[in-house]
């Protein structure tokens, strides 16, 4: 669960908030949205849509349209954490390879 304070309070009908809750995505969103954010040649290149696709879905207990009317500088908040998901992800898949291959059972050598 990734917690975003914003910068004011805002209000969408008669709710009133001042941070959202995004719940971790799991198999079945990523196979219906796909990829958010992805390294080509180096570059990193996000996905807008993708990314607001995800934030629609994984957003916890805020009325409908609720993120619509947030503010540029709280978006790109949400947009962060958003990402921060697939970072993470991504990190500790690299992180469990790199202690695998470390373990992997080749025996270890010795030079004379």
């Amino acid at each position: 669960m990734k917690n975003v304070h914003l910068g004011r309070t805002y209000t969408v009908g008669s709710a009133v908030f001042e941070s959202l809750s995004f719940r971790e995505p799991k198999l079945a969103d990523y196979r219906q949205i796909g990829k958010a954010i992805e390294v080509q040649r180096g570059v990193v290149v996000t996905y807008p849509d993708a990314i607001w696709s995800y934030a629609d879905r994984l957003l916890q207990v805020t009325p409908p349209g609720a993120l619509n009317e947030l503010d540029l500088v709280d978006a790109l908040a949400v947009e962060d954490a958003i990402i921060d998901f697939f970072s993470e992800a991504s990190k500790q898949l690299h992180e469990r390879g790199n202690s695998s291959s470390a373990s992997a059972g080749d025996p270890p050598t010795s030079t004379p």
